[in-house]
């Protein structure tokens, strides 16, 4: 009688066992205020390079004509003649 081969898929013994996802609520209170400040982060990067690329865009306009139009009407004692 001759034997009969079987094969079967190969096992990998160093392949990890994955643990379950679920921690305890202190884990999930950490994960959670981590990505507050990850998306915080993200904001304020994007704002400063905005202003980094466009710095006049974010001053009003009324602080460049205020002082230069009392200048013009003579308002300020302190300027130089």
């Amino acid at each position: 009688m001759a034997p009969t081969w079987t094969h079967h898929a190969p096992s990998f013994p160093w392949t990890p066992t994955r643990a379950p996802l679920v921690g305890g609520a202190e884990q999930n209170a950490a994960f959670v205020f981590v990505g507050l400040l990850l998306v915080l982060l993200v904001f304020l990067l994007v704002r400063c390079f905005r202003v980094l690329l466009d710095p006049y865009s974010s001053m009003p306009a009324s602080s460049w004509t205020d002082h230069k139009e009392a200048l013009e009407r003579g308002q300020f004692d302190y300027t130089l003649v």
